[in-house]
């Protein structure tokens, strides 16, 4: 995986933002990644679906098979509650089912431009290649307790181009994925 939304849009946009069909390819594989937890966590879909057959994406759009649904909230609102509002103890239900679902995605997904990366074409000898051009440089030794240790310095693949990302996928990454 190579760069980030952070280095692209600074490198590609100098600042003043990403292209709509990016930002939408992003957040399409962004909710793909992770729209099984959350429907599963709120209640919403059982754990046994097949998670190969439970979204498809076309263009921009999703498209999620799921087990047989009784319906959706905006047509039990229409039918039953006949415009005047349903039952507190239902949207207290509804609600708690939708927070739980926001708490599960708050605590397993840290998404920022930082942690969606785009997978890369580069081929191992291209990245021998970038190494050694650029050879790794290394902090100055730290003591640990039971040795000495130096961390090399992070060196970053370049970000590609736009005409690559534009087909590439993405990936969520963060410290709770290592």
């Amino acid at each position: 995986m190579v760069g980030d939304i952070r280095s692209l849009h600074e490198k590609l946009a100098g600042g003043k933002g990403l292209s709509l069909p990016l930002i939408k390819r992003i957040m399409v594989h962004t909710l793909r990644a992770g729209l099984a937890h959350v429907l599963h966590s709120a209640g919403i879909m059982h754990t046994d679906l097949k998670q190969d057959n439970s979204s498809r994406v076309h263009k921009n759009s999703i498209c999620i098979v799921t087990d047989v649904m009784g319906g959706d909230v905006r047509s039990l609102h229409e039918k039953l509650a006949g415009g005047e509002g349903l039952p507190l103890s239902l949207v207290k239900r509804v609600m708690i089912h939708t927070l739980r679902g926001l708490a599960h995605t708050h605590r397993h997904a840290d998404l920022r431009q930082d942690n969606i990366l785009f997978d890369t074409a580069l081929t191992q000898a291209d990245i021998e290649a970038l190494v050694e051009a650029d050879r790794p440089r290394y902090h100055p030794p730290e003591q640990s307790w039971e040795c000495t240790v130096q961390a090399a310095v992070s060196q970053p693949l370049p970000s590609p181009l736009l005409v690559e990302v534009m087909t590439s996928d993405c990936f969520r990454c963060g410290f709770w994925q290592l």
